[in-house]
């Protein structure tokens, strides 16, 4: 490129700057000099033609920190220079200054030691708060507007992955399972005219054939290990079963699996595409939906849920106090023995047995 310069540069505006120029059609790199006036442009490469032009035609990288700047030529050639701030001096000069504003100000951010604490502190809070409030809520708002097919689509080989990974066939007699999914079909479950289905199984929890809990999946499935079964009388398991329907009525499992995937592909956004991450934790679903812990606000509902069932049925809610107890008591006797933290999905705190109590009391 030879283009004519213009026939005067007049203006004052006018800047040398030395550098790198590497030609557009070759790897080669020439120590050069760019001669800036306010209407045209001169580089002069060692060894090379003089080049000439509209200095309008330029077009200048964004400053980034000391990073060095590009200038690409009409040619696309690319002349390099760290001296950004004689570019920034003549860009705020020059007619060429619309090009510049946006990378004047983002610079200016940068550069801004009181603007980089308050960025610091206010990416804190907003993560902050999209963790502890934005997601809750936005998973919440998803899972209550999700079909019913949805959940049992996400529920559907869940089952399966836990018999294979964690799950025992149950050792109870068919005649006490029968008696308990009798009771279930016939007494609870017709409670509720609602479009999801709910199915009751029975497990052991592999090595851990003591272990006294229920689970629910986002299905309507609701898995009873053979311990529990054992260890409470028929109005309290009732109870239980009640609590593990309210976890399902509002959607606690959905709203967890949508969390943690909304969680999982903010981490991936940050991490990069990692195909690899992503499979393990849709792998790890089930693994999650077993060991999942209910917040202390997802808890209390499905204890209102039971309380509220259990009232309409002229019953005393007494049983799940009862029946939250046993459990905790059962939990706490096998975690002193291996630490494990299998299915403890009840944190039965006192504060809502008291509450429960209460209820029962007034009724």
């Amino acid at each position: 490129m030879n283009t004519p310069a213009p026939d005067s540069d007049t203006s004052a505006t006018e800047l040398k700057v030395t550098g790198e120029w590497y030609p557009a059609t070759s790897s080669a790199r020439f120590r050069a000099e760019l001669v800036l006036g306010q209407h045209a442009f001169q580089l002069h490469a060692e060894t090379q033609p003089c080049q000439q032009g509209n200095s309008q035609q330029l077009h200048f990288s964004d400053r980034v920190g000391n990073i060095p700047r590009k200038i690409r030529l009409p040619d696309n050639s690319l002349f390099q220079t760290a001296d950004n701030q004689a570019i920034d001096d003549w860009l705020s000069e020059s007619s060429n200054t619309q090009h510049s504003k946006a990378s004047r100000y983002f610079h200016h951010l940068e550069s801004n030691t009181r603007m980089i604490a308050f960025s610091l502190l206010f990416v804190i809070a907003f993560s902050t708060a999209l963790l502890r409030w934005g997601l809750p809520w936005a998973s919440s708002w998803v899972a209550d507007r999700l079909p019913v097919a949805v959940a049992e689509t996400v529920g559907k080989n869940t089952l399966d992955s836990l018999d294979h990974l964690f799950l025992a066939p149950s050792a109870l007699s068919q005649s006490q399972q029968q008696k308990i999914r009798h009771r279930f079909r016939h007494e609870i479950a017709p409670l509720f005219n609602d479009d999801q289905g709910y199915e009751l199984h029975f497990r052991q929890l592999a090595g851990q054939p003591d272990m006294a809990n229920a689970f629910a999946l986002p299905s309507g499935d609701i898995v009873v290990t053979d311990a529990l079964a054992r260890v409470l009388n028929a109005a309290q398991l009732d109870a239980v079963l009640l609590h593990e329907i309210g976890h399902i009525y509002h959607r606690h499992s959905m709203q967890r699996v949508i969390h943690n995937a909304s969680l999982s592909l903010i981490i991936l956004a940050a991490l990069g595409n990692d195909m690899t991450l992503s499979e393990e934790l849709i792998a790890g679903l089930p693994v999650f939906l077993m060991h999942q812990h209910y917040s202390r606000q997802a808890e209390h509902e499905a204890d209102q849920f039971a309380v509220s069932a259990l009232q309409k049925q002229q019953k005393s809610p007494l049983p799940l106090a009862e029946a939250l107890e046993i459990i905790t008591q059962t939990d706490g006797e096998n975690h002193e023995e291996d630490n494990s933290d299998y299915l403890s999905t009840h944190p039965a705190t006192e504060k809502r047995l008291a509450r429960i109590r209460e209820q029962a009391s007034h009724q």
